[in-house]
């Protein structure tokens, strides 16, 4: 399930991006437009980051 939900953070964070991207900011709107970036990057970021890490074996009771 956290595969999931990771996997769904880094299309979200890449959707930001593209919507970023595509939508015409005004000058005034800078700091929208670099907040929106920024959760975007950190959305995908976040989202690859867990999708690629290594997992620990639970500990077994023997």
């Amino acid at each position: 399930m956290a595969d999931v939900l990771r996997g769904a953070a880094a299309v979200a964070g890449l959707a930001v991006i593209a919507v970023v991207t595509l939508y015409d900011f005004r000058e005034d709107q800078f700091f929208l437009w670099l907040a929106a970036c920024t959760l975007g990057a950190a959305l995908v970021i976040w989202g690859v980051k867990g999708l690629f890490a290594r997992r620990r074996p639970a500990p077994r009771d023997d």
